[in-house]
C-alpha cells in the first residue's frame, strides 16, 4: 500500500506537468483506486503497520490543494514582456523527452557551474560591449536566462529569449528580481513556431552544443533563427565549432568494460559484448592516454553552414606519437567567438580543463599494437537518428597496417 501512495504522488504530478494546471483525470482515477484496495471502505481512516489509508474526500482535497499550489507557482499570466506561444500538442521525434529534461534546475546548475563554459560566454559579452551596446539580441534556448542577463547587463538595447521548457518560469522570476523586465522579453515556445515582435536581430547568442557537439540537434534551431531573423551583417556567439579525433591507450577501462562480462559470477555473459560495442563512453580522458596526433574531422562556420553540414562523412589519418597500444578513439570539440575583438574560445578536449560535455570514447574492435609513426587510416560518419532526431548515429571504419598488427573493421555507435 505504501508503494501505491508513492505511485499516486509521482504519476499524478506527471499529468499536471504535461498540462500545467489541468487535471489529467484518467491518471488521477487510476492512481486513486490504489488507495481503496483494503477492505473497500472509502469512508474511514485505517492503519496497518503504520500506513494510513485516506478516504476519497481527503484525497480530493489534497489533490485540489496541490493543483492550486502548482498553478500559483508555475502558471504566470499577464506578465510584462512575457509571451507564451506554446501549442498544446504532443511533440514527435524525441522533442517531448528532450524539452522535459530541461524542466529541472539541476541540469542548468551543472551547466552554469561549468566554469569554462559559462566564463567563456561571459567574457565574450563583457569584453566586447562595443559589439553588444544598443543591439537587439536573440537568445535561442535561454534556459534560466543567464546569457540573456549577461547581454542586457552589458548594453543590449533589448533581448528576446526563447525557451520551450518550463524552466522559463524560473528565468522569468530571475529576470524580474534583477530589474531587467524592461530589457528582456521571454518567449515560451518552439523557435520554429513563434514570431518575434521585431523583424530582425543584430546578434544571436546560444549555447547549443551537446555531447559530441551535435547531440540533441539544437544547432538546427539556431540555423533556423539565423536564416529567419539575423541581419546580413549580424553576429553569432559562438560562430565557429570544430570536432577532433585522436587515438588513446586505455587497457584498464577496456578490461573493466568488456572482460567483466566474459565470466560474470561463473556465468558467460559474452552475448552482452556486441551491445556494449555499439555504446559510446562519455567520460574524461587523461591527456597522457593519447597515443596519436590529432585530426580535425569537422569545421562549422555558423554564419554560412547549413543543416546539410550537420550530417557528414570525414576521412582521418592518425599517426602514432610513440610506441604503444591503441584501444579506442576519443572525440571532442572546440568552439570560438571569432567575431570578438580578441578571439575567445574553449576546448572540451583532454588538453583543456574539465567541462560538463566530457569526451566521447569509441572502443575499437581490435587491440592494436603499434610502433611510433605508424598510421591508423579511417573514416568517421555522423548523422541524426532516424527515429529520434535528437539522438545521433555514428559509423567508424578503420584500417591499420603495422609491423605487429594488421586490422580493419567497420563499427556502429549511437548516443541516445
Amino acid at each position: 500500500m505504501q508503494s501505491g501512495i508513492q505511485s499516486y504522488v509521482e504519476n499524478g504530478s506527471e499529468g499536471m506537468t504535461n498540462k500545467y494546471n489541468k487535471i489529467n483525470k484518467s491518471n488521477y482515477e487510476m492512481r486513486k483506486a490504489v488507495f481503496y484496495d483494503k477492505g473497500n471502505n472509502k469512508n474511514s481512516f485505517e492503519k496497518e503497520n503504520g500506513v494510513k489509508y485516506f478516504n476519497e474526500q481527503d484525497l480530493q482535497s489534497f489533490f485540489n490543494t496541490w493543483k492550486q499550489c502548482y498553478k500559483e507557482n508555475i502558471i504566470v499570466e499577464e506578465r510584462e514582456n512575457f509571451i507564451v506561444c506554446d501549442k498544446e500538442k504532443d511533440m514527435e521525434n524525441g522533442n517531448n523527452e528532450y524539452f522535459n529534461s530541461y524542466n529541472y534546475i539541476h541540469i542548468h546548475e551543472d551547466m552554469i557551474k561549468d566554469e569554462i563554459r559559462t566564463r567563456s560566454y561571459y567574457d565574450a559579452i563583457r569584453k566586447n560591449q562595443h559589439l553588444i551596446k544598443d543591439k537587439i539580441v536573440l537568445d535561442v534556448g535561454c534556459g534560466t536566462g543567464i546569457l540573456s542577463f549577461f547581454a542586457a547587463k552589458y548594453g543590449a538595447k533589448h533581448v528576446y529569449s526563447i525557451e520551450k521548457s518550463n524552466i522559463i518560469y524560473t528565468a522569468l522570476k530571475i529576470r524580474d528580481e534583477n530589474n531587467l523586465t524592461d530589457r528582456i522579453t521571454l518567449i515560451k515556445g518552439l523557435a520554429e513556431e513563434i514570431e518575434l515582435p521585431v523583424d530582425n536581430v543584430d546578434i544571436i547568442i546560444s549555447e547549443w552544443m551537446g555531447y559530441c557537439l551535435l547531440y540533441e540537434n539544437m544547432l538546427d534551431t539556431v540555423l533556423y533563427c539565423r536564416d529567419k531573423w539575423l541581419k546580413e551583417d549580424g553576429l553569432i556567439f559562438p560562430d565557429k565549432a570544430y570536432m577532433y579525433i585522436a587515438g588513446i591507450e586505455d587497457s584498464l577501462y577496456r578490461e573493466e568494460k568488456f572482460d567483466f562480462w566474459k565470466s560474470c559470477y561463473d556465468l558467460n555473459f559474452s552475448s552482452v559484448l556486441p551491445i556494449l560495442k555499439e555504446e559510446v563512453v562519455i567520460d574524461y580522458v587523461d591527456k597522457n592516454f593519447i597515443v596519436t596526433d590529432t585530426c580535425c574531422i569537422l569545421t562549422l562556420n555558423l554564419k554560412t553552414c547549413s543543416k546539410d553540414h550537420l550530417s557528414f562523412v570525414s576521412p582521418f589519418k592518425l599517426k602514432m606519437i610513440k610506441k604503444d597500444y591503441l584501444h579506442a578513439l576519443v572525440i571532442w570539440f572546440d568552439v570560438s567567438f571569432s567575431a570578438c575583438h580578441t578571439d575567445i574560445s574553449f576546448t572540451t578536449g583532454p588538453y583543456g580543463g574539465h567541462t560538463h560535455w566530457k569526451q566521447i570514447v569509441l572502443y575499437t574492435e581490435h587491440i592494436i599494437t603499434a610502433e611510433k609513426n605508424e598510421i591508423l587510416n579511417g573514416i568517421f560518419a555522423l548523422k541524426k537518428n532516424n527515429k529520434n532526431n535528437r539522438h545521433i548515429d555514428m559509423k567508424l571504419h578503420y584500417i591499420f597496417d603495422g609491423v605487429h598488427t594488421k586490422a580493419q573493421s567497420t563499427q556502429y555507435f549511437n548516443i541516445s
